[in-house]
């Protein structure tokens, strides 16, 4: 279930903006991550959900690489044997 909330603009320089919610939690996010037309005082909606597709997609990947390496270390110690 996504988790949606409000955040203003309290700062914005180069590279970082500091936003803070209603209930006063302040989150830095880099300035490529938000919208470009933002500034001091704006008000962004923002809504955060688990991926469990990528999640998955990247379990996979990692575990085709690790028995890649278990195979040629497996060959490697049965060629010096």
């Amino acid at each position: 279930m996504p988790v949606c909330w409000d955040v203003t603009a309290l700062f914005v320089c180069t590279d970082v903006a500091v936003l803070t919610s209603d209930d006063m939690h302040v989150v830095r996010l880099p300035l490529a991550l938000l919208p470009a037309n933002m500034g001091v005082g704006s008000i962004l909606d923002m809504t955060m959900r688990r991926n469990t597709e990528a999640e998955r997609m990247q379990d996979a990947s990692i575990a085709a690489v690790q028995d890649h390496l278990i195979a040629k270390l497996e060959g490697s110690s049965a060629a010096c044997g």
